[in-house]
């Protein structure tokens, strides 16, 4: 026997992967998978297991539907942990310090002055006051150390959202900086660190 029951996803009885999936889909968002899946309906319509099947197996599909760039992606943004770049900006100037506190230990005035003008489109010239200042400047092979301290506090001093910008601006780590995480790495490292269910 075949039968066809009209109703919203938002009643639909889901299960298993599939169940697990919905669940973490809002109201909202499960209406506007409905419009998507009326869309795209199979000439003989959708059947419960079909319907069942594209949220556990082919999720990856409504997610972008919804505006996400995978199930990685919705699931990360619908962990009640989730830290949107706003967020991440509350965070990144005291991260930063930390970073720079250890290019500063390992790398020295070198990379001080590496940092600047890789990320920061900065040159270090810009330091030099005087002009004796900036003949000392000029061997390039042997920085002067006030180069780079001054260099040091002037990055202590960039904007939140600036420092987003230089360091993030490449979701793939950038490209100047070796082992340097990605934005969506650096923004579970904050989510695991600031857990917003601890500060309630």
């Amino acid at each position: 026997m075949k039968y066809i029951v009209e109703d919203s996803l938002q009643n639909f009885k889901f299960w298993s992967g599939g169940k697990d999936r919905a669940d973490n889909c809002s109201a909202s968002e499960l209406d506007s998978i409905e419009e998507f899946l009326e869309e795209i309906e199979p000439v003989d319509g959708w059947t419960d297991t079909a319907i069942n099947d594209v949220f556990w197996f082919d999720f990856d599909t409504l997610a972008q539907h919804l505006g996400y760039k995978n199930e990685e992606d919705f699931d990360l943004q619908h962990d009640p942990n989730y830290l949107n770049d706003d967020d991440l900006e509350e965070f990144i100037e005291e991260w930063f310090v930390n970073f720079l506190q250890g290019i500063k230990e390992r790398e020295g005035t070198d990379g001080m002055v590496s940092l600047y003008e890789n990320c920061f489109s900065g040159d270090y010239m810009d330091f030099a006051l005087t002009d004796e200042e900036k003949e000392e400047a000029e061997d390039v092979f042997d920085y002067p150390d006030w180069i780079g301290e001054r260099i040091y506090n002037h990055l202590l001093t960039v904007e939140a959202a600036d420092l987003m910008e230089a360091l993030f601006e490449d979701d793939n780590g950038h490209e100047n900086l070796e082992n340097f995480p990605t934005k969506e790495q650096f923004r579970k490292e904050m989510m695991c660190k600031h857990k917003k269910s601890e500060q309630q």
